[in-house]
């Protein structure tokens, strides 16, 4: 293909390019004398070259002006925006004060001549020759590029490009040696049209691609031929199951009698054999085609596919059958109905954030700076063949960073270039790979029209790095489903003729014949096997499977933690479970050793502080709770020891809950009374005894700011709220009791209507309801089991202040309950009929569920006296309940109604919205004033009695207008008022459209992120809490211990002993300090000490010394350990000048006119050092040097610093310290040594204390 290119250059290279190509290679040579390993900064901006045509440029076929998708206008603010970006990211360490990388614009002309690739290459070898050029950017024709490219490489430039689709081009050993692609590439179509043909079984494709290839395209002639072509040999060579049938289109030139003439191409080419075309052409090219396709009728038959290669992104990818100058309207909407046929492959554009603001930040360059939509009439307008240039800079200057780094030549392509391949780097559209051949991995879309939205939406992806198609979304076929290979009846019907034999008819009849017996036995079938599932009865559970394995081997492992942590009462280890799973033993970082304990110490701590004790009230009730097998709700949350059906520890579940508070003391003593009789029955039909664990809120305690709402009413009765929960099948499933007389209903009769409800109820199943696990209905123990939610029920959620729910959580958990809730309404069910807050459920995920609805019939059966539950208890559960339903309620189903609902959500979103508990007024009324307000009638003129909005919650976080209209609508008088949820659920959706748009596992992590965010909090605190007792004890540590050795035990590494060949004591004490002390107060003698320490230490902290220990009044210093140094004599004697300094001018509080006498003695030599102890461990040094350098302070004199003979030696070698001869002194266990006092040092002397101290 690049044949005439190829001759043409060797001449080129011959006559005119020999000497600056030496020239190259000299400076090459030059370059690499830079030493390997040095570290300089940048002696000059890289250079770097644009190989772009401009954009307006006359066409040699024609006088038609092509505007390239990549030229010199489009490049450069691009270019601009990433040499700076790049700045800050890789090159700010080595760019000089101007910018890093200087750009030269080399206009490049078309590719169809073969005198502008002459012109190219001298073009390329002035720009290499004189100027030093670093990198180039560019060309987009293939043709030019090859021939930039083999000049280039002789100078070690490297380059980038977009193009280069020619096969020629892989080879990069021997043609682009430094060549990297980063636009997209013809192989990756080819795969993708490959995967998608296999998925539907397309092998014999038509293709079409036109020469002279759009009026707005970047290649022209290359890249339609060269990726056809790049098809068609992969068949020849068996390296894919497609035959293509490649066909040229002529190139259109805007005259209307074009179509025509691709009619002809289409009945010529494809015809009634041959059902997927794929084209190649320009957008208008495009469009003419589909609209002859539209006349022949193969747009619109459902027959034939047509797969459109658009590499370019822009503004016509979501609408390309509009033309804005259409004079005839209707050709626009032909156009519509023909591209239903069409598919787009195109370059995968990012949605990220990033990428959007990086494209305004391109327009807004392109216009301010370089006055974009003068000089071209248009417009701005990004693509990823343009953004590729970003990721090229990029690129190059990670590779840069790297090449300096590393003291390699920056000018040397080679070196780069190597640095480039086979790396992952973040790029303006996500992370871009680049393989270790030098090419892009590029992801292309695949586009197809959605007819409700009328727009090109992505249905499949293919990605490079993995070489795979993935669907995303439905496909939107005209025909409903893949056309075949090849046509059934094609497109003028040829292969189905209009008459049909006889015994076509035949079977036609008997196939209607067969098709209506079996509709027939599928009928019985089904009815046989339903009424088969009902005597089944598969929902039915036995009391004994709630005692599965499972539990047994739950009771043995709490049995285990129980003897493992000591505790006494089942209750603590309960406590000590709930406390691992609290906010405060969240993951902490933390080092080994020391640190580790200390963590360990601070959690302790904290659940020692949380745990409360029991009463002996409690203990007591403990006590026959164990001798029991009735577990009553009220008690204590301990749990019975005995043995039997075993209850794990679960979170509020709906309906299922039982409120203590005062008001409601005395009728629950007289329906203990009553219900005494039951308990012993309950007893003697009771097999085996059973252990009910009763579980708190996981949310902790409840509470709420105001207290003006039935919550707060009993928040201050003490109130608690437990679920029951068991292991049914290795699943933990919430029990909810039925309170059924077992005397009344011995026996639970199931008629048929019973049972059809219970399997409806087990076969229902949406994302927002609670599953219907099964029941019990084995006398007395009738209950009901569902799906387990550990996260509690929405009142819990919402009366916890610990949550902080934001308006997208609210809005979240809202649309969950009106999915629920329209599910429900538009299911068997009807309607809920018990709708409130508690009976909204929240699951790990964070996703709300609905509960405790249907089973009218078994509920209709519970006793639910108001002197059995309390009056408190019996009102607020009428609180979420419709005032004609309260009114009248026997005139109404018992499953409630539609409208019912409704009310009950208003008051739902009052609770969500404010937070301020269940009907909220300000006059704090009780429930049961509450009730009788709403179930009386208002008059005319009076105002519906209903929640209050609190002003305070409206301005501090303001609430949608839509969601107040829509509370005020659904709580109106007149149930016909009042929306339905599929109104509901509109305007819920639109004020939740970001969640409602994304996909469950984005809408997961949000919720789940949200949830993470309220405990992030609570957990930074506590994090902060620990890091700062942890420093505490470090800076303690590295006050006793020496920093080296005090970071080794922090680390949890062993101390050893360690000897020192030569160090320096200082040892001193205060002489009649004994007597001073007959005289002064303990507290003054304290206080003269820490005054003198302290002053000590400030002068110690000025010195390379270590502070050993004090005794009394005893003070050890040393110096040469545990860092070692030569000039550990000569700071201890400048330390001991400067301490006799500070006695000085030393004043004692006490004492104020008395002079403190200081005695110092030092010695030199070796010693041996570790820490000895485990409890209170100290640093201790060891050697006959100690006990020397203790003689030399006691038998020196007050004021006077008494210097060893090895001392002197050591200092002598350091000129300035002027030491006397003291004479031999008579040393215990020492004999007879040679001492010196030390003078001073340099222009310091010792103080001056008066005569008898000189």
């Amino acid at each position: 293909m690049l044949k005439y290119g190829h001759s043409l250059i060797r001449l080129i290279l011959v006559a005119l390019a020999f000497h600056s190509i030496t020239s190259s290679r000299a400076k090459s040579a030059e370059r690499q004398t830079v030493a390997p390993k040095s570290r300089h900064r940048m002696d000059r901006p890289m250079l770097a070259a644009l190989f772009l045509p401009p954009y307006h440029l006359k066409s040699t076929e024609a006088s038609l002006e092509h505007r390239h998708l990549a030229n010199i206008e489009s490049v450069e603010p691009i270019l601009d925006i990433a040499i700076g970006d790049a700045q800050g990211r890789y090159i700010y360490e080595w760019s000089l004060d101007e910018p890093w990388m200087k750009l030269l614009k080399v206009p490049i002309n078309e590719c169809e001549d073969q005198k502008r690739v002459a012109w190219a290459a001298l073009e390329a070898v002035k720009w290499t020759n004189g100027s030093g050029l670093d990198v180039a950017f560019g060309p987009a024709c293939d043709y030019v590029l090859a021939t930039a490219n083999r000049i280039l490489s002789f100078s070690k430039v490297p380059m980038f490009t977009s193009a280069g689709f020619s096969e020629w081009f892989k080879d990069k050993a021997n043609n682009a040696e430094l060549m990297t692609r980063v636009g997209p590439l013809q192989d990756h179509i080819a795969l993708m049209i490959e995967q998608l043909s296999d998925r539907f079984g397309w092998v014999r494709p038509t293709l079409f691609y036109q020469k002279a290839f759009w009026e707005s395209e970047l290649l022209e002639s290359g890249f339609c031929k060269m990726m056809m072509t790049g098809l068609f040999v992969r068949s020849a060579n068996k390296q894919s199951n497609l035959s293509p049938n490649p066909r040229i289109l002529p190139n259109y030139e805007g005259d209307g009698g074009i179509r025509e003439v691709y009619a002809q191409n289409l009945i010529d080419n494809v015809g009634v054999e041959r059902a997927v075309i794929i084209l190649c052409a320009s957008p208008d090219t495009v469009r003419e085609i589909m609209l002859a396709a539209h006349d022949l009728g193969m747009a619109t038959s459902g027959e034939y596919v047509f797969i459109n290669i658009d590499v370019s992104t822009g503004s016509h990818a979501e609408k390309p059958w509009i033309r804005a100058n259409e004079t005839n309207s209707p050709e626009n909407e032909k156009a519509k109905q023909a591209y239903r046929a069409l598919k787009t492959i195109s370059l995968r554009r990012s949605d990220l954030d990033e990428y959007k603001n990086f494209e305004s930040r391109v327009k807004e360059r392109a216009e301010k700076k370089y006055n974009y939509s003068a000089k071209t009439g248009k417009e701005y307008e990004m693509n990823n063949f343009i953004s590729a240039f970003y990721d090229a800079v990029l690129l190059y200057a990670i590779a840069l960073n790297e090449t300096l780094t590393e003291g390699l030549d920056p000018r040397n392509g080679h070196n780069i270039t190597s640095k480039m391949w086979s790396r992952t780097f973040v790029g303006i559209t996500g992370n871009v790979s680049i393989d270790e051949n030098g090419d892009r991995y590029s992801d292309y879309s695949l586009l197809d029209l959605d007819p409700s939205q009328e727009k090109f939406v992505e249905v499949a992806y293919y990605s490079g790095a993995s070489n795979e198609l993935k669907q995303v979304s439905e496909f939107h076929w005209v025909g409903g489903s893949p056309p075949k290979d090849s046509p059934i009846c094609g497109w003028d019907h040829s292969k189905c003729p209009e008459g049909y034999p006889v015994y076509v008819y035949l079977l036609l009849g008997s196939a209607i014949f067969i098709l209506i017996l079996m509709c027939g036995f599928i009928y019985f079938w089904r009815r046989y096997r339903l009424e088969a599932e009902l005597a089944a009865m598969s929902w039915k559970i036995r009391w004994e499977d709630l005692n599965g394995d499972e539990s047994k081997k739950e009771k043995k492992k709490n049995k285990r933690s129980r003897k493992v942590h000591g505790y006494q009462y089942e209750s603590e280890a309960l406590l000590r479970s709930s406390s691992r799973t609290s906010v405060t033993s969240d993951k902490r970082s933390s080092s080994s050793g020391a640190t580790r304990k200390i963590s360990a110490m601070i959690d302790r701590k904290f659940s020692i502080f949380t745990r409360k004790k029991s009463s002996p009230t409690q203990d007591k009730n403990n006590q026959q709770m164990n001798s029991h097998n009735h577990v009553d709700n009220s008690q204590s949350p301990f749990v019975s020891n005995v043995e039997g059906v075993h209850f794990k520890e679960g979170d509020v579940e709906a309906g299922d809950r039982r409120v203590s508070s005062p008001i409601s003391t005395n009728s629950d003593a007289t329906s203990k009374k009553k219900k005494s009789s039951n308990e012993d029955e309950f007893e003697l039909q009771t097999k085996k005894s059973i252990s009910l664990r009763n579980r708190k809120l996981s949310f902790g305690g409840l509470s709420i700011k105001s207290g003006g709402s039935v919550e707060t009413i009993q928040m201050q009765n003490n109130a608690q709220i437990y679920t029951k929960t068991a292991i049914y099948k290795g699943t933990i499933v919430a029990v909810k009791k039925l309170n059924i007389d077992p005397k009344k209903y011995p026996k639970l009769e199931l008629p048929r209507a019973l049972l059809m409800e219970f399997k409806r109820m087990k076969d229902l199943q949406h994302d927002h309801i609670t599953r219907f696990t099964g029941a019990c209905v084995d006398c007395p123990h009738y209950c009901l089991v569902q799906e387990y939610c550990p996260k509690g029920s929405l009142e819990d959620i919402l009366e916890n202040e610990k949550i902080e729910l934001d308006k997208m959580m609210k809005y979240s958990l809202l649309h969950d309950l009106v999915k629920g809730m329209y599910f429900l309404h538009s299911s068997y069910v009807g309607s809920h009929g018990k709708l409130k807050s508690s009976n909204c459920v929240v699951d790990s995920r964070f996703v709300l569920k609905v509960t405790d609805f249907g089973f009218h019939k078994l509920h209709a059966m519970e006793d639910e006296n108001i002197d059995e539950i309390g009056e408190h208890a019996f009102y607020r559960k009428k609180l979420w309940t419709a005032p004609e339903i309260l009114r009248n309620p026997s005139a109404f189903p018992p499953n409630g109604t539609k409208a019912g609902d409704s009310y009950s959500f208003a008051i739902i979103l009052h609770e969500m919205l404010f937070r301020k508990g269940v009907f909220y007024r300000d006059d704090e009324p009780s429930p049961k004033e509450i009730y009788d307000r709403v179930r009386k009638e208002p008059g005319p003129d009076e105002e519906l009695y209903r929640p209050q909005i609190p002003e305070s919650a409206l301005s501090d976080d303001p609430v949608e207008p839509h969601l107040i209209n829509l509370m005020m609508g659904c709580w109106a008088e007149e149930p016909h008022d009042r929306p339905d949820f599929s109104v509901i659920r509109k305007v819920v959706r639109s004020l939740n459209k970001n969640n409602e748009t994304s996909n469950l596992v984005d809408n997961l992590l949000k919720r789940m992120e949200q949830y993470a965010n309220n405990l992030e909090g609570l957990v930074e605190e506590r994090t902060q809490e620990y890091f700062a007792e942890k420093k505490k004890v470090e800076d303690l540590l590295h006050q006793l211990l020496p920093p080296s050795v005090a970071d080794q035990l922090i680390s949890g590494r062993a101390v050893q002993a360690e000897a020192f060949d030569s160090v320096t004591i200082y040892f001193s004490d205060i002489v009649g300090f004994t007597a001073l002390s007959s005289m002064s107060t303990p507290m003054q003698v304290v206080t003269l000490l820490n005054d003198l320490y302290m002053a000590f230490d400030g002068v110690v902290d000025n010195f390379r010394v270590y502070k050993v220990e004090t005794i009394g009044d005893a003070y050890m210093v040393v110096s040469g350990l545990p860092e070692r140094h030569d000039q550990h004599a000569s700071q201890i004697a400048q330390m001991a000048l400067a301490l006799l300094h500070k006695v000085k001018n030393f004043v004692i509080r006490h004492r104020p006119d008395e002079q403190l006498k200081l005695r110092i003695g030092i010695h030199s030599g070796s010693v041996v050092a570790g820490v000895v102890g485990s409890k209170m461990p100290r640093y201790c040094l060891f050697g006959d040097t100690v006990n020397t350098s203790s003689r030399m302070e006691s038998n020196g004199l007050p004021l006077r610093i008494h210097v060893s003979k090895q001392t002197k030696e050591i200092l002598d070698k350091e000129p300035g310290f002027r030491l006397v001869l003291r004479g031999e002194v008579e040393m215990k266990g020492k004999g007879k040594q040679t001492t010196y006092w030390l003078k001073g040092y340099k222009d310091q002397n010792i103080p001056d204390f008066g005569p008898e101290y000189a």
